[in-house]
């Protein structure tokens, strides 16, 4: 069974919502929790250490 993420400001469950957004040049589009009523999401260590990592060496390599 998969484990609720709460919002830390609103305490309320988090739901899935696509998110587009840009780390340094990198254009990211990702479904990630996001909190329904203040809009704050959250980045899980996977998406952290591996897509905004990938887009980071990218752009060391240019």
């Amino acid at each position: 069974m998969a484990r609720k993420l709460k919002c830390a400001r609103c305490g309320v469950d988090l739901e899935m919502k696509k998110i587009d957004f840009k780390y340094f040049e990198v254009e990211i589009a990702k479904e990630i929790p996001c909190c329904p009523s203040c809009g704050q999401y959250f980045i899980d260590q996977e998406l952290a250490e591996g897509r905004m990592r990938a887009a980071e060496m990218e752009l060391e390599d240019k």
